[in-house]
C-alpha cells in the first residue's frame, strides 16, 4: 500500500501491461454500468442479451485512447496507435516555444472534450505517459483529469513504462 499513489487507497499489481489494461478497462465499464442501474438486478431480457453480445445486456461502450502503446491483447490492441486523437504537436525546445505549445495543448483538450461530450458511448480515456516531453504530460494530465473528472468518466493512466520509479518518482503522474 506504500505504493498506492497519492489520493488512491487501492491498489491491483497485474502480471503485464496488456493484463492491468484488460482490467482497467473491464473496471471502468463495470462501473458505468453499475451508476447506470443503480440498485436494479439484470432483467431476464439483459441476461438474454448479454450472452449474444448485444444491447441492452452488452451496450456500446468505448474508449478514447492517445496515440501510444497499450499492449497486444485484443482490447489493449484496439487502444494502442488506433484513434485519430491528435496529441500535441510541441516545438522544442521547450522554453523557446511557450506560447505555442500551450496553445497546442489546449486545442487538444479542447478537441478531448469535443470527442467526449459527442460520442454516445464513451466512458474511459487512457492515457499512456510515452511522449518525449515531461512537461506536456502534465499539462495533458491535469487537463485530461479535470475533464474527465466534471463527466463523471474514468482516466487510465498506463504507467508500464513509467511507473516503478524510472521517472523519479514512484509514479510517473506524480511530476
Amino acid at each position: 500500500m506504500r505504493a498506492v499513489p497519492r489520493g488512491r487507497t487501492e491498489v491491483f499489481i497485474a502480471k503485464y501491461g496488456t493484463e492491468a489494461n484488460e482490467l482497467v478497462f473491464k473496471a471502468a465499464f463495470m462501473a458505468y454500468r453499475r451508476k447506470q442501474r443503480g440498485d436494479a438486478s439484470w432483467t431476464k431480457h439483459e441476461q438474454e442479451t448479454a450472452m449474444k453480445n448485444q444491447g441492452p445486456g452488452s451496450p456500446d461502450l468505448a474508449i478514447l485512447s492517445f496515440n501510444s502503446f497499450h499492449d497486444r491483447s485484443i482490447a489493449s490492441l484496439s487502444t494502442t496507435r488506433s484513434k485519430p486523437v491528435k496529441f500535441p504537436q510541441l516545438k522544442y525546445p521547450l522554453a523557446e516555444h511557450e506560447q505555442e505549445n500551450g496553445r497546442e495543448e489546449e486545442l487538444c483538450l479542447q478537441e478531448v472534450e469535443h470527442i467526449i461530450d459527442s460520442w454516445h458511448c464513451l466512458w474511459l480515456v487512457s492515457f499512456s505517459n510515452q511522449i518525449r516531453a515531461r512537461e506536456a504530460i502534465i499539462v495533458l494530465l491535469q487537463g485530461l483529469q479535470a475533464i474527465t473528472e466534471s463527466r463523471g468518466i474514468c482516466l487510465n493512466v498506463d504507467e508500464v513504462q513509467t511507473g516503478f520509479g524510472t521517472t523519479g518518482k514512484f509514479w510517473g503522474h506524480e511530476h
